[in-house]
């Protein structure tokens, strides 16, 4: 009851928002210029009055424990831990504004060098959260994703009933249940287990195929999904070259699954199909989802 009040919690509520990868990718371009910035200019005004290695280390350590106490910060939810974490922070900030102050006070006075470099290592610090807001969306979408995924739940129940079932062969996909009572027109000697005659031979071949026919005009989809997803997994895989091109892989390979099974694919079935991983299975069904529920 929980699990399925859970999911329909889930699938009631909208897809959590994610950035374009073009703001990750600026967000690490600045935390290189900005941090990098001041660790140069740490690192020139310490070997003036230290040897090269410890002159690294002192450059190095205050905007290093910065990022650090950054991503410590942003776990917690405890607001005077986040006060105490920020704290150290901004001492951490202040011990690296020095180097840089100290080395563009000749050219830029003092107020010049140290608003410089509260401006680099403030960036810094700004990229920094952004990656770490961006990494919590990902995670939040996975997650959302994880929930709407009906089948990993009912492969787990599936799997736990196993043991306490009698094992029962299963019919071949597609062909139906056949009933043990012997059909109208099977002689009394074939329901004996007498050898069946050609007239009743040859409607027993016919019975399969005409199963299956009927369920194909019915629109049902009767086959095994675990056979299905393997047969779409083997298939050779073409060179996607944009992501384009593999969302509307991605929607074929939902529509036919869903056509042939009969039920929804999840995430991990679908980055199976397309071979990519689970994450980025659902990045893709995040991009796809208005044409897939059309």
């Amino acid at each position: 009851m929980a699990t399925k009040t859970g999911t329909a919690l889930a699938e009631s509520s909208p897809a959590p928002k994610v950035p374009e990868t073009s703001v990750l990718v600026f967000c690490w371009i600045g935390i290189v210029i900005a941090a990098g910035t001041s660790i140069t200019f740490n690192i020139h005004h310490d070997t003036s009055w230290l040897p090269n290695l410890m002159a690294a280390i002192a450059g190095f350590a205050p905007p290093g424990l910065a990022a650090v106490l950054a991503h410590v910060a942003s776990a917690f939810k405890d607001l005077a831990l986040k006060i105490a974490v920020f704290a150290v922070c901004g001492g951490a900030m202040a011990v690296s504004s020095i180097g840089t102050t100290k080395t563009l006070e000749h050219g830029y006075t003092f107020a010049g060098g140290l608003g410089f470099s509260l401006v680099a290592d403030s960036a810094s610090m700004l990229c920094l959260w952004g990656l770490i807001e961006i990494y919590s969306a990902q995670a939040r979408l996975r997650q959302w994703h994880a929930d709407q995924d009906p089948g990993t739940t009912e492969a787990a129940q599936n799997q736990a009933a196993a043991g306490h079932r009698q094992a029962v062969p299963e019919p071949v996909p597609g062909t139906g249940a056949q009933s043990a009572e012997p059909s109208a027109g099977t002689t009394a000697a074939a329901a004996a287990g007498a050898p069946a005659g050609p007239a009743t031979s040859a409607a027993l071949a016919r019975r399969p195929a005409a199963a299956k026919t009927a369920a194909v005009a019915a629109g049902e989809g009767s086959e095994d999904r675990e056979a299905v997803l393997a047969e779409i997994a083997d298939r050779p895989r073409p060179v996607v070259q944009d992501s384009l091109a593999q969302q509307q892989r991605a929607l074929d390979i939902l529509a036919e699954f869903k056509r042939r099974a009969g039920k929804r694919m999840n995430n991990g079935e679908l980055g199976k199909a397309l071979g990519i991983s689970k994450a980025d299975a659902c990045l893709v069904r995040q991009a796809v989802a208005d044409r897939e529920a059309a």
